[in-house]
């Protein structure tokens, strides 16, 4: 018998001794029904205003929110009314301790913000979202949903594998037996941007059948001109009660999603050393030319060299070949404080909506302006489908069989590579041929482009299929021992044991595409190497918009050379130079949870334990006989050993209630992160990512639950957090990390750095990089205030204080740098040595080693950067009476406020960081506000209608808010990212119901 049969047998035992346990129980009591026949679903009939009294996300059982001790927020159809919003991503600024993600030390320039699901609660990155219960990759959208509840903190009780910070879970729209009904709802905005709603209710069968359908067709527009999201999709949904006591929902989803969401930040600022240099333009020129004559010009703070090796080169504009640019140069980075600061941002330079250099000098490219293009898409083809059997066998044993199926595929075409825009300027003199001889007028550049400014890129295409099937089984056995006293007022209760077997089959496939060319540049004629990147650059020439175009190029030789020709011969095409990744995965579950409800439901005791065993697989691809090097496809895989990681973890929680009106509550949970293919640098696996946390509050319920107030204190830590340095760049194909070890071999220094893996050492599972761990801690307070004064008039007020701290980090980088870059730092002969790149230096790699580790230890006791420590939202809605000259009204408007974050931390030294002292940006204050005119047709049997005018941002507060700083040398921030923020935005929308 196989593990999954084991557990499932383990499970249906549990199952049987509850079911007789509740027949021995069920005899023992009178005819009343004690408890609820359906455990499994809650509605929004028990909502009043902006609280939900009932939710499913405490044990995934309909649970009073007073007996829960798990912090959870609960956003009702009025409330997502109010605030305009019709997906999660428009409610998390909403939420408590909760924002949108920007990025983060692991993913700097926030690619994540771009293709995934990703925001922020407590300090801590989420990256998943599940329905249901149930894991998806698929955005979820009120057009086939109910609710959204949030749960902060770590939990494995309701999604096993997740992040710290909580997670969000929707419930799917279901078939009501109550009427049929029908309604249609759009909403348009002054950008340009228009959605369209159609959801129907059909009882086919009275009491028995009932259809649920849904329809959503939306294009979205922003303030940039190209920025798109369109999304066409179609739900339904099947509620059949073939039994009284057995309900069977069966739904599926079909849906596409085409977006064009580029990078969050302004483009980098490349060029200052350029332009704020005294020197004449001829005098920080390159005149080097193909031939080796006259010098390479790289000076440091004003212009750098791309070096010798073969760059290859497109130039957009006006379609010329690819060229050899080797020994060419550009624009030096921004120098800030003694140290190039490649990733800086334009600051103050931003007139009439456009650049400005910092001579004055007008950069004639739009600060709104996609310099990516229209060709910047991710498109996503999706298909849901589930059905879940909610039993009543006792009137209390209760069983519930789900299953879900999900299957995307992804299009992801980047052309411009993780979405880094940097602004550079040709200081080239002798182009487009290099040769110095064929320049008619010296004192003239033959390079038309000489002193513009460009940006340039290799493009990158992924291609991502993932499909699951996921499987969940729950068993609810509830006993009534109320009639069992200790004394007046303390009976023994109710107890709810619950038992869960969840397995989950899941597969993700990634090619990594690059546009490479097919005729080799390097000597041995491989292709997988960066020299056979064909750049494209696109020039700003004052009347132009840099769009990069999204198909490859052929050319012929036209000097009649070979390798290195000045016009090479190029063929190119979209090829894996880096591994694909083929990750089967399997978690297999299973989790037992009691709720206790004793002395009158005054004490609620909770507590549950959930095993979960991972097990992953990744697969070695095979290498390409026709171009050398690169990777072939999925066909030529072959899957590697499985890995088993068994996980454990437990939530246990109390609730008092002290008053009718008045609770304290505690609970301590944990959660598994991840776990399986990490490696670190020596190529060890790497411990699991763990989070726990605990929580402690009191509640309130006033004039009849009219104000219900929330406050607790919590803490939460993440252990083993991977930090991929990737994306810092110490380590990748040409990193820091590989440029030092190759800089050494190729100066005959391999004693020092004998036993290093080198960069293509590390399996296709880790996708060939290796990572880095860091432990972060967060503490803080959360208040929520609900108030229904009156039956017109609705209010919320959430303020959270957040202290988020990185305890330790890159955990276990320091004994590889110990063992191989500490020894040779006093050695004159190693780190006077020239790398590949001629103009780089052996101890030039080191310092830019030693920069990145010192930036990464920047937070190691400070506050966490990006990190905004008070957060506060208010919402309100008031509908005029009946009696009133305003009848059929209803307006109202809400406010957000988020105190300056820190953005970077003070320097007593240049990279000697001061922790306690943070560099702060701007604090960010929105509001919104909006009135309704609604009316029910003549007959109020036949339904309503309603029309809202909404004006989101009310004062016109955009512009560009930093997001991350260092010191400028004078305890000033300098910024290094900067975010745009929406101008004022008009939004009209309807609904009409019948």
């Amino acid at each position: 018998m196989n593990y999954t049969k084991r557990r499932i047998s383990h499970v249906v035992g549990s199952s049987l001794a509850l079911i007789g346990f509740g027949a021995l129980e069920l005899n023992a009591q009178d005819e009343e029904e004690v408890f609820e026949l359906s455990p499994f679903t809650v509605d929004s009939s028990s909502d009043e205003g902006y609280y939900a009294s009932e939710t499913l996300s405490g044990t995934q059982l309909k649970s009073s929110v007073r007996d829960l001790a798990n912090p959870i927020t609960i956003l009702t159809d009025e409330f997502m009314d109010d605030i305009g919003a019709v997906n999660y991503e428009e409610a998390l600024e909403f939420m408590p301790s909760t924002k949108v993600y920007y990025g983060d030390q692991a993913d700097f320039d926030g690619n994540s913000a771009r293709t995934g699901n990703t925001y922020v609660s407590r300090g801590f990155r989420v990256g998943a979202l599940t329905q249901n219960f149930f894991t998806t990759n698929i955005k979820p959208d009120s057009y086939s949903t109910e609710r959204i509840t949030q749960s902060r903190g770590p939990n494995s009780l309701l999604f096993g594998f997740g992040s710290v910070g909580g997670a969000l879970d929707t419930s799917f729209k279901r078939g009501r037996f109550n009427r049929d009904s029908k309604e249609f709802a759009f909403r348009m905005d002054s950008e340009g941007s228009y959605r369209g709603t159609l959801d129907v209710n059909k009882i086919l069968m009275e009491d028995k059948l009932a259809l649920r359908a849904a329809f959503l067709y939306e294009d979205k527009r922003t303030h940039r001109d190209l920025q798109y999201r369109r999304r066409k999709a179609a739900y339904v949904n099947f509620t059949y009660k073939p039994f009284e006591k057995t309900t069977i929902n069966l739904n599926g989803e079909l849906g596409r999603t085409d977006e064009l969401n580029p990078r969050l930040y302004l483009i980098k600022d490349t060029m200052r050393g350029w332009t704020d240099s005294p020197l004449e333009n001829h005098e920080k020129a390159n005149l080097r030319d193909a031939s080796g004559a006259g010098a390479q010009n790289g000076i440091n703070g004003v212009t750098r060299n791309f070096g010798g090796n073969p760059y290859l080169v497109r130039i957009v504009n006006d379609g010329s070949p690819v060229m050899n640019w080797a020994r060419k140069g550009h624009s030096d980075g921004r120098w800030i404080n003694g140290q190039r600061r490649q990733s800086a941002g334009f600051v103050n330079s931003i007139v009439n909506g456009n650049l400005v250099a910092h001579n004055g000098e007008i950069i004639s490219i739009p600060v709104t302006t996609i310099p990516s293009g229209p060709s910047d898409r991710y498109d996503v083809n999706y298909e849901k489908r589930g059905i879940t059997l909610q039993q009543t066998i006792t009137e209390s044993t209760h069983l519930e069989l789900a299953y879900r199926y999900e299957r995307s595929d992804t299009d992801d075409y980047r052309p411009v590579r993780r979405q880094d825009f940097e602004l550079f300027i040709d200081n080239n003199w002798y182009l487009p041929h290099q040769f110095a001889a064929d320049n008619a007028d010296p004192d003239t550049p033959s390079n038309p482009y000489f002193g513009l400014p460009y940006i340039e890129s290799n493009p990158w295409q992924f291609v991502q299929n993932r499909n699951s099937n996921q499987y969940r089984a729950t068993l609810n056995q509830q006993i009534d021992l109320t009639g069992a006293r200790l004394g007046e007022g303390f009976d023994l209760g109710k107890i709810s044991l619950v038992a869960m077997a969840y397995q989950s089959d899941t597969e993700h496939y990634l090619e990594r595409q690059e546009l490479l060319t097919t005729i080799s540049q390097r000597a041995n004629g491989a292709i997988n190497h960066p020299h056979n990147r064909v750049m494209n650059r696109y020039y700003l020439t004052g009347d132009n918009d840099p769009y990069f175009p999204a198909d490859g190029v052929q050319q012929v030789s036209q000097d009649g050379g070979g390798r290195g020709s000045i016009v090479p011969a190029v063929e190119t095409a979209f090829l894996n130079r880096l591994s694909p990744g083929y990750t089967p995965t399997k978690t297999e579950s299973l989790a037992f949870l009691g709720q206790w409800q004793l002395f009158n439901n005054r004490l609620i005791l909770t507590g549950g334990t959930r095993d979960d065993d991972l097990t992953t697989q990744n697969m070695t691809f095979g290498r390409s006989t026709v171009h050398s090097g690169v990777f072939e496809g999925f066909e030529t895989g072959t899957l590697n050993p499985e890995s088993v990681a068994p996980v454990t973890n437990t939530n246990y929680g109390a609730v008092f209630k002290v008053h009718r009106d008045f609770d304290i509550f505690a609970n301590e949970s944990t959660n598994t992160v991840s776990a399986g293919n990490f490696v670190n640098v020596f190529n060890e696996r790497l411990a699991n990512e763990q989070g726990d946390g605990k929580d402690f509050g009191i509640r309130a319920f006033l004039s009849d639950s009219k104000y219900i107030v929330k406050l607790n204190y919590f803490e939460n830590q993440r252990e083993n957090s991977i930090s991929n340095p990737l994306r810092n760049g110490l380590i990748r194909d040409n990193g820091h990390v590989e440029r030092y070890l190759i800089a050494m071999d190729i100066n005959g220094f391999d004693e020092y750095i004998a036993g290093s893996p080198r960069f293509a050492d590390y399996p296709a599972s880790t996708n060939n990089f290796w990572s880095v761990t860091e432990d972060t801690f967060s503490k803080g307070y959360e208040l929520e205030v609900t108030m229904n004064p009156t039956k017109n008039w609705r209010m919320m007020l959430n303020v959270s204080k957040n202290d988020t701290t990185v305890n330790d980090t890159y955990v276990n980088f320091n004994a590889w740098y110990d063992q191989f870059v500490a020894p040779v730092k006093g050695i004159e002969e190693i780190t006077s040595a020239l790398g590949e790149d001629e103009d780089e230096t052996i101890g030039d790699i080191i310092a830019d080693i030693d920069g990145k580790i010192e930036f990464a230890n920047t937070q190691v006791g400070g506050q966490q950067i990006r990190s905004n420590t008070w957060m506060a939202n208010f919402v309100t809605s008031y509908r005029f009476s009946e009696d009133s000259m305003f009848k059929n009204f209803r307006m109202g408007g809400n406010a957000r406020w988020k105190e300056a974050p820190s953005v970077g931390y003070a320097e007593s030294d240049r990279n000697v960081f001061i922790a306690d002292q943070t560099l702060k940006g701007l604090p960010v204050f929105f509001t919104d506000v909006f009135v309704t005119y609604g009316r029910d047709w003549a007959n109020r049997d036949q339904g309503d209608w309603e029309v809202s005018l909404r004006v989101r941002n009310l004062f016109d507060d955009d512009g560009w808010f930093p997001n991350n700083a260092v010191d400028d040398g004078t305890g000033q921030p300098a910024y290094l990212q900067m975010i745009h923020q929406a101008p004022r935005t008009y939004e009209l929308s309807g609904r009409l119901r019948f």
